[in-house]
Order: C-alpha cells, then sequence, then structure tokens
C-alpha cells in the first residue's frame, strides 16, 4: 500500500462512507474528518505491528484531517427539561430513562439502548451493570456501579421487564429504537438548538457526563471506569471546556498569587529609562 492508495481510500470515506462487507453499496453515509482520523489510526496501529513484527522498511505516511468541535456541553436543567418532556407516541418515559441514564454515566446509547436483564447484577442491596468484552465497542468488559438517580432508573427498568423480552429497556417488549427524531422534536420544542455542529445531539450526553465527573472533582482513572474509556487522551478530549469552570481556576490562580504576596524576597525596583 501506498500513501496514493490511502488518499483514494479517504477520498471515498468522505464522499460515500466505508464499504464495508454486506453493506447496501446504495446507502451513502458520507465520514466526518473525525471519523476518517479514527480509521486511519487503526491502520496506523497496524501498519507499526508490522513494522515491529514483520520488518516492514516500506515508508508510509498517513493523513490527517480537520476536526469539529468535539462536543457541547449538555446542562443539567437541559437534560431535566428534555426528559421531562420527552417527544415520543410509545415509550417516552422509558425513552427519557435512557437519556438521563446516559448524562449521568457517559454510557454510549447503542450499549444502554441494547442492554438486556442479564447485564443487570444484583447481590443484596448493590446493584450493578456488566457488559462482556464481546458486546461493548473496545472489547473490554465494562462495570459500573449504581447508585442514586442511576440506579433508580436501572430498578424502574428491571420492575417492568417482562418474560418474553430480554431487553432492559423496551417499548412493550420491543426496542427503544434510534430516537433521533425524538430528540430532535423535543429539543425544537424546547427551544434548545439540536444537531451536530449546530446544538446536542444524543452523544453529548457522553461529553456531559465526562465534564461533570472531571468538574465534581472524580479522579481520571476512576471517571474512565465509569464511561469506559481506555485512553487517557480520548477521555480528555471528552471533557468540555466551560466558561464558568475556567473562571472558577483562574479565581483560585488569582487567590493563590495574592497569598503569595509580601512572602518572599522583595525585588528591588528599577527606574525605567525616559
Amino acid at each position: 500500500m501506498r500513501r496514493d492508495h490511502l488518499d483514494a481510500i479517504c477520498r471515498h470515506w468522505r464522499k460515500a462512507g466505508p464499504a464495508w462487507g454486506g453493506r447496501d453499496p446504495a446507502r451513502v453515509r458520507p465520514l466526518s474528518g473525525a471519523s476518517c482520523n479514527r480509521l486511519l489510526a487503526v491502520l496506523r496501529r497496524a501498519y507499526r505491528l508490522g513494522q515491529e513484527k514483520r520488518e516492514l522498511l516500506t515508508a508510509l505516511t498517513f493523513p490527517h484531517f480537520e476536526e469539529t468541535g468535539r462536543g457541547e456541553y449538555l446542562a443539567e436543567d437541559q437534560c431535566l427539561a428534555i426528559c421531562q418532556n420527552f417527544q415520543a407516541k410509545e415509550g417516552a418515559a422509558e425513552k427519557a430513562d435512557v437519556f438521563r441514564l446516559a448524562y449521568l454515566l457517559g454510557i454510549r446509547k447503542g450499549q444502554l439502548g441494547r442492554a438486556l436483564k442479564r447485564h443487570v447484577l444484583i447481590s443484596g442491596d448493590a446493584w450493578k451493570m456488566r457488559w462482556p468484552g464481546e458486546e461493548t465497542k473496545n472489547r473490554k468488559p465494562h462495570e459500573v456501579v449504581l447508585v442514586g438517580e442511576a440506579r433508580e432508573i436501572v430498578q424502574r427498568a428491571w420492575a417492568g421487564r417482562r418474560p418474553d423480552c430480554e431487553y432492559l429497556f423496551h417499548v412493550n417488549g420491543k426496542p427503544l429504537g434510534p430516537m433521533l427524531s425524538e430528540l430532535r422534536r423535543t429539543c425544537e420544542l424546547l427551544g434548545i438548538p439540536y444537531g451536530r455542529d449546530k446544538g446536542i445531539v444524543f452523544h453529548n450526553t457522553r461529553h456531559s457526563a465526562v465534564t461533570n465527573l472531571v468538574d465534581a472533582g472524580a479522579p481520571e482513572p476512576v471517571a474512565m471506569t465509569v464511561t469506559d474509556h481506555i485512553d487517557p487522551q480520548v477521555f480528555k478530549r471528552y471533557h468540555v471546556r466551560r466558561d464558568s469552570v475556567q473562571a472558577e481556576a483562574l479565581l483560585r490562580m488569582h487567590q493563590h498569587l495574592a497569598g503569595q504576596r509580601g512572602t518572599t524576597p522583595s525585588v528591588p525596583t528599577i527606574a525605567r529609562k525616559s
């Protein structure tokens, strides 16, 4: 493979999306720069392994594409308003619970939407959710302890389980579905900007959970076990910078510097030259 081969592949990804096996060729779904970079990162790691294990000598560079903002922060009041006014013909309460749980735990929408009854672990008074490695995006087992509101949501779903349905969250025994149009209608009703690069999308619950965990003082390694991040750099990119957090940090720095004044040897004043 040469660089021009990679460039041609990336042009196709940006125009029509990847052509996975079994995918309908008529379905066009262009990839963003960020998505292309993620796929190229996999190829880059594979190439480096080939260099180490097979002693590949050919030089190969990989393109990098400009990426848009990582995500918008969804405030607590906005999340609560969305959950209280979720627009759905069926299963509004269940879909609102999944949205809220994603906001609290930062777990991916697909992972929560496909959660099964067997993913709930109950031991005495302790409640957990656990996914085996083959059912997570990073292929690593994911286990999270349920406390507070997150536990209440799972307990509600557990109380509404059905013997003829394996899904934890369901609408009359059927999966919840994508929820995209319903979330858009809800945001339009509330006057909340919706859409990637325009406002919020479901995935912003993940960005918000990371931000809330960090701002609440959770150690990064612990927070990563909740949201199921394995790469610290990716976790840091999910932390959305907020003006209020910046202002608080700068105020603390100002107070720290003010406390140092007069505690160190004085520096002589040098007259300025006219």
